[in-house]
């Protein structure tokens, strides 16, 4: 995914845990945050939720290959954008984030 994206956007970057991404989302902002279901560290909905805290409103696409409708009641609960069902085809991607309308966002002060 992130050779087919450095081809397209302007910056991608690509994590390999939860933790990670919350670290990277300490330094820096993102428009769009692509995440897949089976976290190693987390779950998947606590991290969304915590995404939403830091950057309320970001928009958030969830990949999956298991057909959950729970879980994508609960992540569509918390305002997660799209879901993205694997396998990934670019179609799919770019078909989704072509709805997305993404707004740069700032980090949500610690003050509030």
């Amino acid at each position: 995914m992130e050779y087919y994206f450095r081809k397209r956007v302007s910056v991608f970057v690509a994590v390999g845990s939860a933790g990670q991404a919350l670290r990277r989302l300490n330094t820096e902002a993102f428009d769009v945050i692509l995440c897949d279901y089976l976290l190693s560290d987390m779950d998947v909905i606590r991290f969304l939720e915590m995404l939403e805290e830091m950057y309320p409103g970001v928009k958030r696409v969830l990949i999956t290959s298991y057909p959950d409708h729970e879980v994508e009641s609960r992540a569509r609960k918390i305002g997660v954008s799209n879901f993205i069902r694997k396998p990934l085809y670019s179609k799919d991607i770019e078909s989704s984030l072509a709805r997305l309308n993404p707004v740069p966002l700032t980090k949500k002060s610690h003050n509030q």
